[in-house]
């Protein structure tokens, strides 16, 4: 059995992915996502969600610390169990069924940080290679565990999985991992899609938030500044405006202040949200948060 020779800190494993999920959620103003002055009870709803995960979060990050003392191996930490709690746990939180991408935003970051820490990770590719290292050696009970949960709970994306063939049997037959699971759905979540070995969305970002964080020590400007490279990323079309909000400061100035809102206005008259980009900074944020006060 690996032992890391490190010793993890549970806590601290909540303190960040709890912190992560607020940054991303209230920092402001963040143009067609929720922020903390946008409509809606969206930032609030995230950040209960996570709040009534701790405990999954705290039971994750102390079977890592186990697995840093050797006391359990890798295989023996349930995630799917783990991850099926979760969404159990979500429902009865929200009282309605709780976005999967939301959900596996805090389970992932609280993967990436707790394995990441055992192994001493410093960077954020490290801490993306352990939550990446990790799904892929999941075992297909775990894989079987997740799939079962989602269907019992009426995720529709059962379905799509059962389309591309990957239906409890099949599962089963070949063996499948959590991690392929995930790729499959990577086409309809971006969450899952930056999570992908060949994608370097999420360090880039996670690097462009160190950066201006360590430049201006605001740590609101810092994570607006990383949905912004989300937000070119995803629509070409705005990277002139986004452009003029940079060169503004971001939300350091009244114009940039006021070009940010003016852009969230724009956006949200048209009905484009991009509530789905806010998982992603989550994670970005986790993989970076060594590095930053949350």
């Amino acid at each position: 059995m690996v032992i890391w020779g490190v010793f993890l800190d549970p806590i601290l494993v909540l303190r960040k992915v709890i912190g992560s999920v607020h940054s991303s959620a209230y920092a402001y103003i963040k143009p067609g996502a929720m922020h903390r002055y946008a409509p809606g009870p969206q930032p609030y709803n995230y950040v209960l969600l996570a709040l009534g995960l701790s405990h999954e979060i705290y039971r994750l990050a102390l079977d890592f610390e186990r697995a840093s003392r050797g006391e359990i191996g890798l295989p023996d930490i349930r995630i799917g169990s783990l991850w099926s709690r979760a969404l159990r746990q979500g429902l009865m939180v929200l009282g309605v069924l709780p976005s999967l991408d939301l959900i596996s935003s805090i389970i992932m970051s609280s993967i990436a940080l707790a394995y990441g820490y055992v192994k001493r990770e410093e960077k954020a590719s490290g801490f993306l290679k352990a939550l990446y290292d990790f799904l892929s050696a999941t075992t297909v009970r775990d894989t079987l565990e997740l799939y079962d949960t989602m269907r019992k709970m009426g995720y529709s994306e059962v379905e799509e999985l059962e389309l591309q063939g990957y239906t409890r049997g099949h599962i089963e037959v070949e063996g499948y991992k959590v991690n392929d699971l995930l790729r499959v759905l990577s086409s309809r979540h971006k969450l899952f899609k930056y999570t992908q070995p060949y994608s370097r969305v999420l360090v880039e970002v996670a690097e462009v938030i160190v950066e201006d964080y360590e430049d201006t020590r605001d740590l609101n400007n810092a994570i607006v500044r990383g949905y912004l490279e989300l937000l070119v990323r995803e629509s070409k079309e705005l990277e002139d405006k986004v452009s003029s909000i940079l060169e503004l400061k971001v939300t350091r100035t009244k114009n940039g202040l006021k070009a940010l809102y003016m852009l969230d206005q724009e956006l949200r008259k048209s009905g484009r949200s991009y509530d789905y980009l806010v998982p992603v900074l989550t994670l970005a944020i986790s993989i970076a948060s060594p590095n930053l006060p949350v």
